[in-house]
């Protein structure tokens, strides 16, 4: 594997899951507590957290499973 491999292999994998994360940290910093109460209430949003920080998923699979950020907004203005 050359260098030029090298790059594109991390482009598609650790950067992907580094700007999702920096959406979710966001997110965080600017309502924590309209996200803190979307965990409190929604038991799949919080095993989701869960499952993340515990490495069980990634940022990529979160993202998928709440289908798309502008579905994360949502909840969370709705509330």
């Amino acid at each position: 594997m050359g260098l030029e491999d090298y790059q594109k292999s991390i482009e598609k994998q650790i950067m992907r899951e580094m700007k999702i994360a920096h959406v979710f940290s966001i997110v965080l910093a600017n309502m924590p507590h309209r996200l803190f109460k979307v965990f409190k209430e929604d038991e799949k949003m919080w095993r989701g957290c869960c499952y993340l920080l515990r490495g069980e998923i990634d940022y990529v699979a979160l993202k998928n499973k709440i289908s798309s950020l502008g579905g994360l907004y949502n909840l969370i203005l709705r509330r």
